[in-house]
């Protein structure tokens, strides 16, 4: 964490978004889950959030909710809402990012198929449907 907040020191306040974005993914990979989506939701309400930063912020969605079903805290039926929740949000704003127009290069596309953030997201259906979405026709 002591990095991200030396980023956060020396970045110019258009790239503070990403690296808030960036720490939330971090914080959700250590099983903070709740901590993680605060920071992204503040985040998403900065008004030039883009393509990318949607991107991140969906990635940030996407690590929290398998870390919300190990969450021993939560009931079965509470660990299963909150990573639906979660699930939900990541892919409200890769429909953003789609809108800004993030995946019209095949490039951004593949992150999609390729980064890791994407591995436990990439086995659901609601997911799988957005993918093949992106496709030019």
């Amino acid at each position: 964490m002591k990095n991200w907040e030396e980023a956060l020191k020396i970045s110019t306040d258009d790239g503070k978004p990403a690296i808030y974005l960036g720490q939330a993914a971090t914080i959700a990979q250590t099983g903070d889950h709740g901590k993680a989506i605060k920071m992204v939701e503040e985040t998403a309400k900065v008004p030039k959030i883009e393509g990318p930063e949607w991107v991140q912020a969906a990635a940030a969605c996407a690590l929290a909710a398998p870390a919300a079903l190990k969450d021993s805290n939560l009931s079965l039926a509470d660990q299963n809402a909150t990573a639906d929740r979660y699930i939900a949000r990541a892919l409200e704003f890769l429909r953003r990012a789609k809108e800004d127009g993030f995946f019209k290069y095949a490039e951004n596309r593949t992150l999609l198929d390729n980064l890791p953030e994407w591995n436990w997201l990439r086995r659901r259906e609601e997911f799988k449907t957005f993918r093949k979405g992106l496709e030019p026709q």
